[in-house]
């Protein structure tokens, strides 16, 4: 990339293959492969507990991407679909990770590391990028339960009017901070496997790094 006049901005979307290179692109190509095959194979599993059904006439009436919606199927089998599709996303934050890591090195001079190199620690550290956005959610949930218990709270005879007005400044910054959990969660979709691939963070630092991204880095976001 030396030499290559960056605006970090949207003019530099069309110069995305040539910086990420061919080695970028194969993990990507690995990640979200490996993620369809998954899901794939999921999806067929959750097709085959509906009475009726046989792995011939999915792939039959849906070909290559076989998909649960539209059918009537038992509760274990949407959640072995749901779970087909989470893992099939967090394999392509994986693969973000080990993009970012690559990216890494290979600005600090070391063409040499290798995508095996990047998996190998995205192995080491998978646990923030799973349970980094993970936290966020239980975060937001967190600020929802206590408003509904303060929302029962104030429905107390007599007592609740002034229940209900005296931590009304905390109801005011409770509730914008969830608001602002609820955007930092967005932003953690696109720039967790980053984090993870560049600072080497933990789960908790993985979140801090994210709070600040969205705080301090709006517009460019």
């Amino acid at each position: 990339m030396i030499g290559m006049n960056l605006y970090f901005d949207y003019r530099d979307i069309l110069k995305a293959p040539r910086l990420a290179g061919g080695k970028n692109i194969w993990i990507y190509l690995t990640g979200n492969l490996v993620g369809y095959v998954i899901y794939w194979i999921f999806t067929i599993s959750s097709f085959m507990l509906i009475d009726g059904i046989t792995v011939s006439n999915v792939i039959t009436t849906s070909g290559l991407y076989p998909c649960l919606f539209g059918h009537e199927a038992p509760v274990i089998s949407w959640i072995i679909y749901w779970l087909g599709i989470l893992i099939w996303i967090f394999c392509i934050f994986f693969s973000g990770v080990a993009v970012s890591r690559v990216t890494l090195n290979r600005l600090k001079g070391n063409d040499f590391f290798s995508s095996q190199d990047a998996w190998d620690y995205v192995k080491n550290n998978w646990h923030p990028v799973i349970f980094s956005s993970l936290t966020i959610i239980i975060i937001i949930s967190t600020f929802i339960l206590f408003a509904i218990i303060f929302a029962f709270i104030c429905k107390i005879p007599l007592l609740g009017p002034f229940l209900y007005v005296l931590p009304y400044p905390f109801y005011i910054f409770g509730s914008i901070f969830a608001i602002y959990s609820f955007i930092v969660l967005i932003v953690s979709i696109v720039y967790v496997p980053s984090i993870v691939g560049i600072y080497e963070e933990d789960t908790m630092g993985t979140i801090f790094q994210t709070y600040s991204i969205t705080t301090s880095q709006p517009w460019r976001i």
